[in-house]
């Protein structure tokens, strides 16, 4: 099958919480919230194709084109990931190892190719005609019933708020709807919970993230409340599924082709 959709991400999912001590000084929300911006309101572009057992999917934004992930991304991705300027807010703060790389890739890849399961990667490049590698984001499986996680990266040199804004609000409203009208169930093959239609996207960033912070914020997720992860605080953001269906920012129009 196959969709396409025109219209007018950095974070990880958290398997250990560790909840902090009451006496801990907390960085308030306010210190993300406080740098407004304007959402991504341009033109989004979908197409999906699931065939043959094996499922691609690619999303075009003015700027930006996200591509399911695939080998050929490996070597893009072990350099981003072992970038310790990259990853210094994500995750540990610890860059990757080549082999915590390829198992990673490789996951996301069975899932595309073998598994029926789109709740995976997507590699970011710049829609200028040279598509430079520019990042990574997610939408994959979450620690809660029907919650999927979103995470991306993107390279220092790229770290462009605008950027970041379209990779998320792409994902959210340009990809969700469509997998989640298409019945696709979050978290298959999950061993901490069992699959179910989606319910909502959660994400968490560091407190002193304000890049990954605002680009969510500005696509609609609302921050709460803050645990210890990794060792440092960490924000919670989420966004319901009706949510997205109901916001503004879904596209009005949309060209739905189906090929077997």
């Amino acid at each position: 099958m196959k969709y396409k959709w025109l219209s007018t991400i950095f974070l990880m999912t958290a398997s250990t919480v560790a909840i902090a001590d009451e006496t801990e000084h907390y960085v308030l929300p306010e210190h993300i919230t406080k740098w407004k911006g304007d959402p991504y309101q341009g033109s989004i572009s979908l197409s999906f194709l699931n065939a043959s057992g094996v499922i691609r999917a690619q999303i075009e934004t003015e700027d930006l084109l996200l591509v399911s992930i695939t080998e050929a991304q490996l070597e893009d991705y072990v350099q981003l990931f072992a970038d310790p300027a990259a990853v210094a807010k994500y995750s540990d703060g610890q860059p990757w190892t080549r082999d915590e790389v390829e198992s990673a890739v490789q996951q996301w890849i069975a899932r595309w190719e073998k598994l029926q399961d789109p709740f995976s990667a997507f590699a970011i490049f710049e829609n200028n005609g040279q598509n430079n590698f520019i990042g990574h984001i997610v939408l994959g499986h979450g620690a809660r019933y029907g919650q999927s996680e979103l995470a991306f990266l993107f390279k220092p040199s790229v770290r462009n708020i605008n950027y970041a804004t379209q990779a998320v609000t792409a994902v959210l409203y340009g990809y969700a709807p469509q997998i989640f009208k298409d019945q696709y169930p979050v978290n298959l093959n999950n061993t901490i919970v069992d699959p179910s239609p989606l319910r909502s996207i959660h994400a968490t960033g560091h407190f002193d993230d304000t890049f990954s912070g605002q680009a969510m914020i500005r696509s609609g997720m609302k921050i709460g409340e803050n645990d210890i992860i990794w060792g440092a605080q960490r924000f919670h953001y989420l966004i319901r599924i009706d949510e997205i269906m109901n916001s503004y920012l879904l596209p009005d129009d949309s060209i739905y082709d189906s090929a077997d």
